[in-house]
């Protein structure tokens, strides 16, 4: 059985205090105290009451403000529980499990595994942005994922979408990484409007074929400017990115605070993934690389309950992972549901 997903509130504000280092920090002492950033997205949800424990499993993107990725998360900073407020009351009471009051949280078990210790391989559709603005910025942008390319692994695979007016699938998905590297300079040149919205959906249609039990998938999307084609609309891309599992991070290269950038920073916030601000094409490389960082460094939670003790069906429920310092919540990320 299955929960079914009313949003994709996915969200964290955290200042951690204790035990977690940044990827490009790990040789240095443990930050004292950071903002992080966590999102992700939910994989497989078994939920059965025949059975005495039902699960669900997370994918989660944990990350400092600036985008670096938190590489030392341990399971015994981790608590996860389902949190909904009884409509009529419960006969169901256990107090190591549901806890009193108006507002009810069965605790789950959960256990962490690594990105490395998965087995997995990365998939990204790289989408970039070649309009009319782009003059003189394309270098750097095309070095960028360049660069992202070399840091490839064997059997890691990827995709190559250039846009502009028209959307142009310059590389199919492929493991090939020599092939990708030349696709990042390939077909290099104006063309014209911005169809952003557009292409993010084709990569994300083009990203459903793969195998998500294989690959840790993305959509990894570039623009300096906001969708001028409406080929697709941000609830198209939200919705398909939501019903397939597949995070859409985002990078802005535009004005702070402007339409287009929101619309960027909501499609990555709702589908799981993160938004990266660039101040400037000289950035790009440095951005990309974190965000490779963040899909090599991701986390597999899954997170056991007790069969018995679950929510009725059609109890609205949230469903919680809080990751914790010595002395306090560190961050928190929640989904909301429906419980069957």
């Amino acid at each position: 059985m299955k929960l079914f997903r009313v949003s994709a509130a996915l969200f964290a504000v955290a200042v951690l205090s204790a035990g977690l280092q940044s990827c490009e920090n790990v040789n240095d002492p443990v930050i004292p105290s950071i903002d992080l950033k966590v999102n992700g997205v939910i994989d497989t949800i078994e939920f059965n009451r025949g059975l005495e424990e039902s699960q669900l499993t997370l994918t989660m993107f944990l990350s400092d403000q600036e985008g670096r990725a938190i590489t030392d998360l341990r399971e015994n900073k981790l608590r996860a529980y389902l949190e909904w407020i009884p409509t009529g009351g419960t006969t169901k009471q256990q107090s190591d499990i549901i806890l009193g009051g108006a507002v009810k949280q069965l605790r789950g078990r959960p256990e962490l595994q690594t990105f490395s210790g998965s087995g997995q391989n990365i998939a990204v559709s790289n989408v970039m942005d070649y309009s009319g603005s782009m003059a003189g910025r394309i270098g750097d942008m095309e070095n960028a994922v360049e660069a992202f390319f070399r840091n490839y692994e064997s059997g890691d695979a990827a995709e190559v979408i250039k846009f502009g007016t028209n959307i142009d699938v310059v590389q199919a998905y492929t493991t090939n990484k020599s092939l990708l590297l030349n696709a990042a300079k390939a077909s290099s040149f104006d063309r014209g409007w911005t169809n952003l919205f557009g292409s993010i959906y084709q990569g994300l249609l083009n990203t459903t074929a793969i195998d998500r039990t294989s690959f840790n998938r993305a959509v990894l999307a570039f623009t300096d400017g906001e969708d001028t084609q409406g080929a697709a609309s941000k609830a198209d891309i939200i919705a398909l990115a939501q019903a397939e599992r597949i995070p859409v991070f985002t990078i802005g290269l535009l004005d702070k605070g402007s339409a287009g950038e929101q619309d960027l920073i909501q499609i990555a916030d709702e589908t799981g993934g993160f938004y990266y601000y660039s101040p400037g094409s000289d950035r790009l490389e440095e951005i990309y690389q974190r965000i490779s960082g963040n899909l090599r460094n991701s986390y597999q939670i899954t997170v056991y309950w007790k069969s018995a003790f679950l929510p009725a069906a059609g109890t609205p429920v949230s469903f919680v992972v809080e990751v914790l310092s010595d002395i306090d919540v560190a961050a928190k990320f929640r989904e909301d549901l429906i419980m069957p």
